[in-house]
């Protein structure tokens, strides 16, 4: 594999997906990752680190060094790519929120950029922070991080992100059996 190939996420991501986010797996599952070198427009328009993305429909595009971050068992990387990833699927679910046909995609990123627009106005420099959409993505991050913050610190070496990578399904579920309570918490504490 070259990094520059479609993908989708692995078991581990989707169990640990839905825990945080609240996402259906199916739909989860559904989800296409893209490396930003496979596009015409080369989007995302973010430089190689810290890395971003871009959301169309079902399809999440993003910068090649993150795509190829489990695939070269990269746990710092890794980090960075889950991080991201639960923000993203929240966007992937604000496009289900509009339809899941081709011209329901086209509508979703209209939407978009139509918010970021009027965020531009309303805030200046800090639009794209300040949208609407995505403070509402934000929280699948948040609550991300506070995963693992409480349960051992955000960082490289977190159990999460070993399981992650070895797409441990076994010790991923046990994993989120033994956090269940908190996993609540955080969905609770955490809104959308």
């Amino acid at each position: 594999m070259t990094g520059s190939e479609e993908t989708r996420f692995n078991e581990a991501n989707v169990m640990v997906l839905h825990a945080v986010t609240g996402i259906t797996t199916e739909r989860l599952r559904r989800v296409h990752l893209r490396p930003r070198s496979s596009n015409a427009l080369y989007l995302p328009w973010y430089a190689e680190r810290p890395g971003g993305a871009f959301v169309h429909g079902d399809r999440i595009t993003v910068t090649d060094e993150l795509h190829r971050a489990l695939q070269e068992r990269d746990a710092a990387r890794t980090l960075r790519w889950l991080l991201l990833m639960a923000h993203e699927v929240m966007h992937v679910e604000q496009a289900w929120r509009t339809g899941r046909n081709r011209a329901s995609k086209w509508r979703f990123t209209a939407r978009t950029v139509a918010g970021y627009v009027s965020s531009f106005l309303r805030h200046g420099t800090a639009a794209h922070r300040m949208a609407t959409m995505e403070q509402e993505a934000e929280i699948g991050r948040t609550r991300m991080r506070e995963l693992m913050r409480r349960t051992g610190g955000v960082h490289p070496g977190h159990q999460v992100i070993d399981l992650v990578l070895r797409n441990d399904v076994t010790g991923m579920k046990g994993f989120l059996d033994r956090n269940d309570a908190l996993i609540r918490q955080l969905r609770s504490e955490f809104v959308v």
